[in-house]
């Protein structure tokens, strides 16, 4: 019987790596894992807060450019 070792991976290659998917991947160990898709919970939480730092971040850069502090 013959066994597949996983091939190590180093963080240049991780950050260079491309296969033509929409799937995501996380580096552990130097081995590529893909990640599974977000739960639907996920996004119902991750959302409005997403929404909320994207507002903030809107309103920081227009006082900047308006000269506030």
């Amino acid at each position: 019987m013959m066994v597949i070792l996983p091939q190590i991976m180093s963080l240049e290659d991780y950050f260079n790596y491309e296969d033509e998917t929409e799937n995501r991947y996380e580096l552990e160990n130097g081995e590529l894992l893909i990640m599974p898709p977000e739960s639907d919970l996920n996004l119902r939480i991750a959302s409005p807060i997403l929404s909320q730092l994207n507002f903030k971040s809107q309103l920081t850069v227009a006082k900047i450019l308006h000269g506030e502090s």
